[in-house]
């Protein structure tokens, strides 16, 4: 009987402690799985453009319409410049304004974010990943 009611108990105790527990976010919920991601670098800070025929040489699906174009940055949406907003052909481009990478991702780092060196400057590189959709 002591251990039936042991096991009564265990069984209790993990159900009431399942409801408490929950996933952590990992960064990543922006990535839309359904869609493919064309990854490139930005190592300095300028005005970028991208023409449509070199997205095709690295198979960028000939159907797509301007307006549907995204470029996002650590999980955030930049804004763009679509020269076609109807469907793409291979005279079109895509222009945005591109960073590099910055010490923004690194303050978490830091059990105090003033102690941070250098909020401009990356600690491992200058090159900060974009990614087209």
């Amino acid at each position: 009987m002591q251990k039936k009611i042991t096991l009564v108990l265990g069984i209790i105790l993990i159900m009431a402690c399942s409801q408490t527990l929950r996933a952590q976010f990992y960064g990543n919920e922006w990535i839309n799985y359904g869609q493919t991601y064309y990854k490139f670098g930005v190592f300095r800070d300028d005005i970028y453009r991208i023409s449509i025929s070199q997205l095709y040489i690295l198979g960028f699906p000939s159907t797509v319409n301007g307006e549907n174009v995204q470029i996002f940055r650590e999980g955030n949406e930049i804004p763009i410049y679509v020269s076609n907003s109807g469907t793409l052909t291979a005279t079109d481009y895509i222009e945005f304004f591109g960073e590099k990478a910055n010490g923004a991702v690194d303050a978490a780092l830091y059990k105090n974010p003033a102690h941070q060196l250098n909020p401009n400057q990356n600690l491992l590189t200058d090159t900060a990943y974009y990614f087209i959709t």
